[in-house]
């Protein structure tokens, strides 16, 4: 197989190299010319073209320019790696610090929304049904987020050093036309005039279902997989007063366990168990709860094993397709 590079990951590897020859890892008012002195013309321009840089002003190992349009935190024990700017309005700056990568997250993203800094694309922590196991803490990342006024979006991401530490990249895209989606995004699509006019998309846009559902009085469940297992989520179907919800559980329990495990799960945010029942392989439950105004949600929750279809990277697991098929009465 063929490797695939991404030259912005090539060229901030070489950074770090070079950084670390140097010594100068944490002047931050180092000039570049010194690095870039140690290397061959021809090195020179490779090391630039593969990071899509058009000159030497993009490349400062060690360095931070003065008008980046977003604030950088100070963290303790950090060290300012450089900042990589290429011609297409992408600039990425990396650096490292003693903290772990859960309190650079922490303080990474206090410092943004002090500034002004949101969600780009609002995130609702009851989107997903089927809910992965928690996150282990090996990587922790930042959804995009954007800033009323600013044209670009911004994207952190935190990650464990060997040894103890974390590593910051902060990168921003400019948009040259602004955020033609919002700030923060709203999804509504103008009516061009070429669309057809009784379609119900016409002028329409995004429709958050959890903002609907919530709306009439529900609010989802957060399911987690039992222990050792992996999600897959599958996808989602809604409209006006229903739900559902898709994923792949990869699990080393049987099909009873696994189907028992959810429905306990339902049980212990208020649902209450009305029937259940096997038909063939596949497990089915229903299970309902009260809502606003007088009315009822009812949940199906079905399972079927898929034997045969296991993961390559872990065999020992069994496929079990899991549905979440929410009415509101």
């Amino acid at each position: 197989m063929t490797p695939t590079w991404r030259p912005a990951a090539l060229v901030l590897t070489l950074t770090l190299g070079l950084a670390a020859v140097a010594g100068a890892g944490g002047a931050q008012g180092s000039p570049p010319a010194p690095l870039f002195a140690r290397l061959t013309e021809a090195e020179r321009q490779l090391l630039l073209a593969a990071g899509g840089v058009s000159d030497a002003t993009g490349f400062l190992p060690g360095r931070v320019p003065a008008n980046l349009p977003f604030p950088l935190p100070a963290l303790p024990g950090q060290t300012v790696i450089g900042t990589v700017t290429q011609p297409w309005g992408r600039t990425q700056v990396v650096w490292h610090s003693t903290l772990d990568p859960a309190q650079a997250q922490a303080q990474v993203t206090r410092t943004l929304r002090s500034a002004g800094w949101v969600d780009k694309y609002p995130q609702n922590d009851v989107m997903e049904v089927f809910r992965s196991a928690p996150e282990s803490g090996a990587v922790q990342t930042f959804s995009p987020q954007c800033k009323p006024g600013v044209p670009g979006t911004l994207l952190a991401v935190t990650a464990p050093r060997a040894g103890a530490g974390s590593q910051i990249n902060l990168t921003y895209d400019r948009q040259d036309g602004g955020n033609p989606q919002g700030c923060p995004a709203n999804f509504q699509a103008p009516d061009s005039g070429e669309d057809h006019f009784y379609s119900p998309s016409r002028g329409g846009g995004f429709v958050d279902p959890v903002q609907t559902l919530a709306q009439r009085g529900v609010r989802l469940p957060a399911l987690r997989p039992p222990a050792g297992a992996e999600v897959e989520q599958s996808g989602l179907n809604y409209g006006g007063d229903e739900y559902t919800a898709y994923a792949k559980v990869y699990s080393a329990l049987d099909a009873a366990r696994v189907h028992g495990h959810y429905v306990a799960a339902l049980q212990a945010q208020g649902w209450t168990l009305v029937g259940s029942a096997a038909l063939g392989q596949e497990r089915i439950a229903r299970l309902t709860a009260p809502a606003a105004g007088q009315r009822t949600q009812s949940v199906t929750l079905a399972l079927m094993p898929r034997p045969g279809q296991r993961r390559q990277d872990q065999p020992a697991l069994s496929r079990y397709d899991l549905k979440f098929e929410l009415l509101l009465r």
